[in-house]
């Protein structure tokens, strides 16, 4: 596995690589209060208020949230640091998504050239999904960078087996860091340093002497892990109802994985997506680039068969590469189909690095000049920017549930003697928008009706008729996020016998608003 390094002393790669950063670090760190706190991201600030405790036991077995404490905690320090305001808790995801850029450029150096590392970067840096990630206060953008490290440590490891028969403490210890960081931040990264592990052993079965310097670092991260070994092990296999979130998935997410590595909606994004036509002809150039990356793999192989298991094949840097694009995804499909529903889109962020290089590669091989080549990927990343603010109007239209602009509709409309309802999806915290639009609930009537395990819609309605007969109310304030269709939700029989009468109403993106009228009969 050979590196094709760049002469030091040039200063045009390095110069390149700094326009790279910087055009990275103004799209993550523009606007990181423009958009809503979106449901999770209000569900990470009421895990990060937490104590270190509290976050344990609400990741452990015994909690509800479906995630390992790693983010939480880091959050949770963050927040004394620097507040918990919406960019605070945004900035430092914006930060690890300027990192990964920049790992990707190391990575892309590694293994080809400068090149390929810096076209890498710049798909990195303007592509919808890692910016979307690096302004998101989810553990998403953290994942994306542990990935990277995990993946440039890894072949640096492999490459020194392979030249020396030895590790430098240096590889060992950056593997090990970041192995441990990802399986700490999120399950799929757990996922993705097992997968790793099981192509080390694939490797090099075949030289036992070898393969004990990599299973005596895999035996440092297993006993790093040992602490969450149970938690990991009780969401496997009795998951506590946590992930029925997640549909199962159908063959149409095949190339919906690809059209969200490029510039496609996730699943948060998919019901308000704006038009756009583009899509399909970013999937085709992409399918295009791989195509001819294959061909030339097969063309350059003195054999289909031979050529595919010799040894220097199963260790290039474009068939691992090609195992890190398709492997990740491929299992979690496979388990999904015959186990229990795992893959969401948003995970397949381990991939980025493998998926953007392999273009890269596909680009520097094309029958041109290397002056054609950069003008190709200096073109396409111009219009790949271009769609993410003018097709898809990142910076200029709201892309999350409006629970912001939802709640101040709620608090500027409210009367005297008002009841606030509120619900929503699987969790979230709307206290961080009342709070800061001047209602303190110690000191206001308030009804919290958030979806439940066992707590059916009749006996929501209940509730509501209860707490309207105990108390002097002349108005309901109801907000909904994440409704699946225009209408008032819960409270739609207490609507139709006349007991709540409209007053007011407004829609958002994903969310709805209402001022009730209570009859007079009900008070």
């Amino acid at each position: 596995m050979k590196a094709i390094n760049y002469d030091k002393r040039s200063l045009g790669p390095l110069l390149a690589l700094a326009a790279v950063m910087l055009l990275a670090s103004v799209l993550r760190f523009y606007g990181l209060e423009i958009q809503s706190l979106r449901f999770d991201e209000l569900a990470t600030w009421r895990y990060a208020r937490m104590s270190p405790s509290g976050i344990l036991e609400a990741t452990g077995r015994a909690g509800m949230d479906p995630h390992p404490p790693g983010y939480y905690l880091f959050i949770h320090y963050w927040m004394q640091l620097a507040g918990n305001a919406e960019w605070a808790l945004r900035l430092p995801s914006a930060v690890a998504g300027v990192l990964s850029v920049l790992v990707t450029f190391l990575l892309g150096r590694r293994l080809y050239s400068a090149r390929e590392g810096l076209i890498a970067a710049l798909l990195m840096t303007v592509l919808w999904g890692p910016i979307f990630y690096s302004q998101e206060a989810r553990e998403y953008s953290f994942l994306l960078l542990a990935a990277a490290l995990s993946g440039y440590f890894w072949f640096g490891i492999v490459k020194e087996l392979e030249e020396s028969e030895r590790v430098s403490p240096w590889e060992s210890a950056g593997y090990v860091l970041s192995a441990v960081a990802a399986c700490y931040v999120h399950y799929i990264g757990a996922y993705l340093i097992l997968l790793q592990g099981l192509w080390t052993v694939c490797v090099f079965v075949a030289r036992p002497r070898m393969l004990l310097r990599p299973l005596a670092l895999y035996g440092l991260i297993l006993l790093a892990y040992l602490p969450w070994a149970a938690s990991f092990y009780w969401r496997l296999t009795n998951v506590g109802g946590t992930l029925r979130y997640i549909d199962a998935p159908g063959w149409s997410d095949v190339p919906g994985y690809l059209k969200f590595l490029f510039n496609g909606a996730g699943e948060e994004q998919a019901a308000i997506w704006p038009p756009n036509n583009v899509e399909p002809l970013v999937l085709a150039v992409v399918l295009a680039l791989y195509g001819f990356l294959l061909f030339r793999g097969f063309y350059d192989s003195p054999g289909i068969g031979e050529g595919l298991f010799r040894r220097e094949t199963l260790l290039s840097p474009s068939f691992v590469l090609g195992l890190w694009l398709v492997v990740p995804f491929a299992g979690l499909f496979l388990l999904s189909l015959v186990w229990m529903p795992l893959l969401m889109f948003r995970v397949t962020v381990i991939a980025l690095p493998a998926a953007y290089l392999l273009i890269a590669r596909a680009i520097v091989l094309l029958p041109f000049r290397p002056v054609v080549q950069n003008g190709l990927a200096l073109v396409g990343a111009g219009l790949l920017l271009a769609q993410l603010l003018f097709a898809l109007d990142y910076y200029t239209e709201p892309h999350k549930e409006q629970a912001r602009e939802v709640t101040r509709f709620v608090v500027h409309n409210k009367p005297p003697h008002s009841l606030i309802v509120y619900s929503g999806a699987l969790g979230g915290d709307f206290v961080y928008y009342f709070e800061r639009y001047g209602i303190r609930f110690q000191q206001e009537p308030r009804l919290e009706l958030l979806r439940r395990r066992g707590q059916r819609p009749r006996e929501k309605v209940a509730l509501v008729r209860r707490k309207l007969k105990s108390g002097d109310y002349d108005y309901v304030l109801y907000m909904r996020v994440r409704p699946l269709r225009p209408r008032v939700g819960y409270l739609k029989p207490l609507f139709r016998s006349g007991e709540l009468e409209v007053v007011k109403k407004k829609r958002f993106v994903k969310a709805d608003g209402y001022v009730f009228k209570v009859g007079k009969d009900v008070r």
